[in-house]
């Protein structure tokens, strides 16, 4: 499935029923490259599953959250990295459309959505460690998508718990020769998580490993 129409190349995507708000990023940094490495960082991405043709990426902000928003996109393949940022001041909430101008348009379109991984973050600067999760998405339709963790995880098992509901869904690895970014995803099925204030990805290689606690902002 490949991306037809990426980012800023849908000028009219604003006016889609899912994003009523936009956010023009003009200063950020992205890099496209042939010789790549894996990454340490275990968490790529927190977003919905997509399965439509042509994408648009937005942010569901929250009312009353301010700070700055920090915005990671990974490809899967390890080539692609993009990162910006952007004040936010609480009073934008709900899917926020991201529009930024990128200059590799020609081989971003040849990734489909699911291998392209969003982290969005807000917190007050994108180096703190004490960071709160959005959701994000490529699609203008969520109704029927569950929300997917993309990581990389040297762990034999991992599992994602979700805040105190009791639910817990195992992580899946992602079987394609390009898993360098990251290799699993933990698919979230049926789970509302407008109130819910953490995941915890819990690890077990031969002994425990140390719990992944992922703060949302709510």
């Amino acid at each position: 499935m490949i991306i037809k129409c990426f980012l800023f190349m849908c000028l009219l995507a604003a006016n889609s029923a899912l994003a009523q708000n936009v956010i023009n990023i003009s200063d950020f940094s992205e890099s496209l490259s042939k010789k790549v490495k894996v990454s340490g960082t275990f968490l790529k991405g927190i977003q919905y599953e997509s399965a439509d043709d042509e994408k648009f990426l937005s942010v569901k902000l929250i009312s009353g959250i301010q700070g700055l928003l920090c915005i990671s996109i990974t490809s899967k393949d390890g080539k692609y990295k993009a990162s910006m940022s952007h004040e936010i001041d609480g009073k934008i909430s709900g899917f926020t459309r991201i529009v930024y101008q990128s200059k590799f348009m020609d081989e971003l379109q040849e990734y489909d959505s699911n291998s392209l991984a969003v982290l969005a973050s807000v917190a007050g600067s994108c180096e703190s460690t004490d960071k709160r999760y959005f959701i994000s998405t490529w699609t203008d339709s969520v109704a029927k998508s569950n929300v997917v963790m993309l990581i990389r995880s040297n762990a034999r098992r991992d599992s994602v718990s979700v805040g105190d509901t009791g639910k817990s869904f195992k992580c899946e690895k992602i079987n394609s020769p390009s898993n360098v970014s990251y290799d699993k995803k933990c698919v979230l099925e049926n789970t509302d998580l407008t109130s819910i204030n953490k995941l915890v990805v819990k690890r077990k290689k031969y002994i425990k490993i140390p719990d992944e606690t992922i703060l949302l902002a709510m």
